[in-house]
């Protein structure tokens, strides 16, 4: 039995078409090497998975118990979602919590995926939404 209404509905059907849910900020980025030293704590303490072939990046986020969350990030005004894992989160003792919410960070991201979006050295405005 063919259903043309379901079916159309199924094809104009975005999955990101949700952006309210989306946060936009500031993604500043780690130095080259930081995060994969990061990385190495996180699978060694069994924080995150071993196997990270599926993410186009890494991210720091603000809070702890966002560490090992996926997120789709991307630079505003872009059309295309990338696919990363949240794999440090910002501290409070080396003042990094209170940098990134006072500088409207929120987000940080590793050093190749900087390169990619060609922002070394300067931060960019992200749209960032957790996949749930």
């Amino acid at each position: 039995m063919f259903f043309p209404t379901l079916l159309l509905i199924l094809t104009q059907f975005d999955p990101f078409s949700h952006a309210l849910s989306a946060q936009t900020g500031i993604a500043s980025q780690y130095s080259q090497g930081k995060m994969q030293q990061v990385i190495a704590y996180r699978q060694n303490h069994n924080q995150i998975p071993l196997n990270l072939s599926q993410y186009d990046g890494f991210v720091a986020v603000l809070e702890a118990d966002d560490i090992g969350r996926e997120y789709w990030i991307r630079p505003v005004g872009r059309d295309h979602w990338e696919k990363f894992l949240a794999v440090d989160c910002a501290g409070i003792a080396d003042g990094g919590y209170a940098w990134m919410v006072n500088s409207g960070i929120i987000a940080e991201v590793d050093y190749q995926s900087a390169q990619r979006w060609n922002t070394i050295g300067r931060g960019i405005e992200i749209e960032m939404m957790a996949i749930e």
